[in-house]
């Protein structure tokens, strides 16, 4: 994202990088709108993190009996006498 938009976080940096002598800096103030759009954001990332994990641990949670039976079947498939000739 920094080459994107470069930016620098203190004058040393921008002094190094430049090579010129840094007279003064400004710092980024943000409006209220700003600050309310980047909330809806930031909570936007979070449910849609929370909707993912869960249609997760649904798919999971269907998975699961699937999984079980088919062991249970193959462990009942090996006991079970076919014919009068054990396996």
């Amino acid at each position: 994202m920094s080459e994107v938009r470069p930016t620098f976080s203190d004058e040393r940096r921008l002094r190094e990088v430049s090579g010129l002598p840094v007279f003064g800096t400004v710092v980024m103030a943000s409006t209220e709108a700003q600050l309310a759009k980047r909330k809806r954001g930031l909570i936007a990332l979070v449910l849609s993190f929370l909707s993912l994990l869960s249609a997760y641990a649904a798919i999971m949670a269907m998975l699961l009996p699937v999984v079980v039976f088919f062991f249970a079947q193959r462990a009942f498939m090996r006991g079970v006498v076919f014919g009068g000739v054990e396996k």
